[in-house]
């Protein structure tokens, strides 16, 4: 394939958590504000911004033979923090979520009708519409800034329908190996975008503002675990200055804050930013506010593509069916694990395309397959003209490209800086009133990645009754994180 998008010399992707689409951007365009220009295939449907404006639908709650109540969708949360409880948002929870009534078969449109009544079920919610709560383009005004001048696509779905470490492997390899859940799969194998660029001698590194953990993909890939690889795994203080250099490398991995650590308790105003529920979603406007900043406030960088965006829905409502017909990426894949055959794409995730090469106000969706998290792997390959099938993914071959969206004959004009408002509701939280909160699946995925990649180091085997008993020991957000304190503290190994 010729090369695409030659005007660009450097991509970065940052991968945020756990928000839907509706819960995002939902609200970005109405009547009175609307999209400047649409990129989308003839006789898309609709043929409009596919925000909440329109919505007619609507969620169901029937708890304790009450009544059934209609619940509608908010224009604004109660707080940055909403949900104040992660969801549930495993396989078998998603499933709950959009086929409540029913089990899904194979090309059924999903009644989207379970959101509240899942979320109902889990023991320490208080309020069950709290996934039903959407963010306005006042309450999230970096995103808005950016989706609004730059392009959002309103069809762009996660790639597997579950949990965060299957959709980060899509991401990176076009495969979670047939596994489905957080839990059935803390280490791949499988062969990454990265080692791809090394064979095609294309620069890459990952900027983590992770702490003192490690990076979350050197920990889940086995292969990138290597000691060859420790220079290019580097701290969000390292992108900072290789940006100001205008020396970034051709393809640059972002990781937020995930969890709290001692590090964050001792200062309480570096935030856990991933965007993860029930943490500040204010703290991760600012997260994206400072990658934007410290990217496109240098003119050197105007050859950089930013690409935003999200790993899954985490178990928040959004009123687009998922569709079927996506490709299985492998043997392991079909079927896989709880006997999924990854023949359908997971709910609608916000993802923001930024560059100068970009025109304002753009809406886009794909010309071929719906976009998922592979179409960046697409992408990067067919913008370096590297062949589909140095991935093994079938995903990954049949994935669309956004090379689309690049109408512009020379880069335009824009904001260097985009702006942070103050918010004193966001502003006077604490990280420490996390602190006793439940620890979500995430933060316990991630603490039995670092159990294992600490071992795997040393070379000491690990059963897996070791991290059951592990886990079983971290009830809350302090447990695990005083956990990953304490592993770190036995020896340095990053």
């Amino acid at each position: 394939m010729q090369n695409i998008i030659p005007q660009i010399k450097n991509i970065v992707v940052l991968m945020l958590e756990n928000r839907s689409f509706d819960n995002i951007v939902g609200w970005l365009y109405d009547k009175k504000i609307s999209p400047k220009q649409f990129i989308i295939p003839q006789g898309s449907s609709p043929d409009y911004y596919d925000g909440l404006h329109s919505l007619i639908n609507t969620d169901v709650l029937n708890l304790n033979g009450r009544k059934p109540e209609f619940v509608s969708v908010t224009h604004g949360t109660s707080h940055y923090n909403i949900p104040s409880v992660d969801p549930d948002h495993t396989y078998q929870a998603l499933n709950k979520q959009i086929y409540y009534s029913r089990e899904p078969i194979e090309g059924d449109t999903a009644p989207l009708d379970g959101f509240v009544r899942q979320f109902a079920s889990q023991e320490d919610v208080k309020d069950p519409y709290e996934v039903m709560q959407m963010y306005t383009p006042e309450q999230l005004p970096v995103t808005t800034q950016l989706a609004r001048n730059f392009a959002v696509s309103d069809r762009w779905f996660s790639s597997v329908p579950t949990q965060t470490l299957p959709n980060r492997a899509f991401l990176h390899s076009g495969t979670s190996e047939g596994h489905v859940n957080n839990s059935d799969n803390y280490i791949f194998d499988e062969k990454t975008i990265f080692e791809v660029l090394d064979d095609y001698q294309v620069s890459w590194k990952v900027y983590s503002d992770s702490g003192i953990l490690p990076s979350l993909v050197r920990m889940n890939f086995r292969n990138l675990q290597k000691f060859e690889y420790r220079k290019q795994f580097l701290n969000f203080e390292d992108f900072i200055k290789d940006a100001e250099k205008g020396e970034l490398p051709s393809y640059s991995f972002l990781e937020p804050m995930f969890l709290i650590t001692n590090k964050l308790l001792m200062n309480p105003d570096n935030r856990v930013t991933s965007g993860h529920p029930p943490y500040n979603m204010f703290s991760t406007e600012m997260f994206i506010a400072k990658v934007y900043n410290t990217i496109f406030s240098n003119p050197k960088n105007d050859d950089t593509l930013l690409l935003i965006t999200y790993d899954e829905h985490g178990g928040i409502y959004d009123h687009v069916s998922p569709p079927w017909g996506a490709t299985p990426p492998d043997d392991k894949s079909n079927p896989g694990q709880y006997n999924f055959s990854f023949n359908r794409f997971g709910i609608r995730v916000p993802t923001i395309a930024i560059s100068p090469w970009i025109p304002e106000g753009v809406v886009f969706r794909s010309f071929g397959a719906p976009y998922d998290h592979t179409s960046i792997l697409a992408t990067i390959m067919d913008w370096k003209n590297i062949p589909r099938h140095s991935l093994r993914s079938k995903r990954v071959a049949n994935a669309q490209n956004i090379s689309s969206i690049f109408t512009l004959d020379s880069p335009r004009k824009i904001n260097r800086l985009i702006s942070t408002p103050y918010n004193a509701e966001a502003s006077k939280e604490s990280i420490t009133e996390y602190e006793n909160k439940t620890a979500s699946d995430l933060e316990k995925a991630i603490l039995s990645c670092y159990f294992l990649y600490n071992n795997q180091r040393r070379q000491i085997p690990i059963a897996k009754s070791e991290i059951i008993k592990l886990l079983g020991d971290c009830k809350t957000k302090k447990n695990i994180g005083d956990k990953v304190c304490e592993l770190t503290d036995q020896k340095d190994i990053q």
